[in-house]
């Protein structure tokens, strides 16, 4: 059974943000900019990480992980310095919302976490080849598919739900704020100037039209890669999708939403008042962190 919400939780909204700002919580850890050498990109690689404030209490304890993925033009920080993600994450685990976890934030690149058309920029294989197995001999985490989420906003938003579906048995729950998921009719009709800065070097230089619609898009886009043939294993996944109603990209949420409804998937669908800015992202992500939470308890 789908789910299409009209609320917000304002009240663990404001609970949340007052147990921010208590000073005697325990507090987490962030390295910031860690460097990662990728051979699949042949250059080097940076991601921030979350440790929660018993990580290093107990060497023993392992953690579930979330990766979270940034916008565009952002970076590996961009969580940090925009919504302080550290001090919610504390503030969520200290409030037992949810059990203590890993937070994972990559430099994306502007590459809507896939290859690139040409494979000069590989960045799928990347993340999931190399990053992930890298987090996983570095941290102390659980490297299986219950404890493993991934989340993101935006760009990061439209990777939060393309990986799971390219790799379905990677992430046990996917979390999409805002994704940047675009119909091919909308993919179609975007101003050439604003598919030349964020789209050309992805898809291909100087597409117009229909002509943007290649095999490289259709592999890559979700309207094209959810069929009959893999619903049953994209069942699976827990699907949060989040998007605001005054968003410019609403109306493609809400027929990725519609979507997943035709082939019953089971998801929710949480639309509330808000635009694309990182006043809905933050009230968006402690909410979806409560829905994380539950699904991790779950499994104990």
């Amino acid at each position: 059974m789908n789910f299409k919400y009209k609320y917000t939780f304002a009240l663990i909204v404001t609970f949340l943000f007052l147990c921010v700002t208590a000073c005697s919580q325990p507090q987490g850890k962030v390295l910031l900019s860690k460097e990662l050498t990728s051979k699949i990109l042949g250059q080097k690689m940076y991601y921030s990480i979350y440790l929660p404030p018993s990580y290093f209490l107990n060497t023993k304890n392992r953690y579930p992980v979330l990766y979270l993925l940034h916008g565009f033009d952002g970076d590996e920080t961009s969580w940090i310095r925009r919504s302080n993600v550290d001090h919610l994450a504390d503030s969520l685990i200290n409030s037992k919302n949810i059990t203590p976890f890993i937070i994972v934030m990559p430099d994306v690149s502007n590459s809507y976490c896939i290859n690139n058309y040409n494979n000069t920029f590989s960045y799928e294989d990347f993340f999931v080849s190399e990053l992930i197995p890298y987090i996983n001999s570095n941290y102390r985490t659980y490297p299986n598919q219950e404890n493993e989420a991934i989340g993101g906003l935006s760009m990061g938003g439209f990777g939060a739900l393309l990986i799971p579906i390219k790799h379905p048995g990677l992430f046990g729950v996917s979390i999409s704020l805002s994704a940047a998921v675009r119909t091919p009719e909308i993919f179609m009709q975007l101003p050439q100037a604003n598919y030349e800065k964020k789209f050309a070097s992805i898809y291909g230089d100087s597409l117009k039209g229909a002509d943007r619609i290649t095999e490289h898009w259709k592999n890559n886009s979700p309207y094209y890669l959810i069929d009959s043939s893999n619903a049953d294993t994209l069942k699976r996944i827990n699907w949060y999708i989040d998007c605001g109603m005054q968003d410019f990209l609403f109306s493609s949420n809400d027929a990725f939403h519609d979507l997943l409804m035709k082939y019953n998937i089971h998801h929710e669908f949480h639309m509330r008042v808000g635009e694309h800015n990182w006043n809905y992202w933050r009230d968006g992500f402690i909410n979806s962190m409560v829905y994380l939470g539950k699904k991790w308890n779950s499994k104990k």
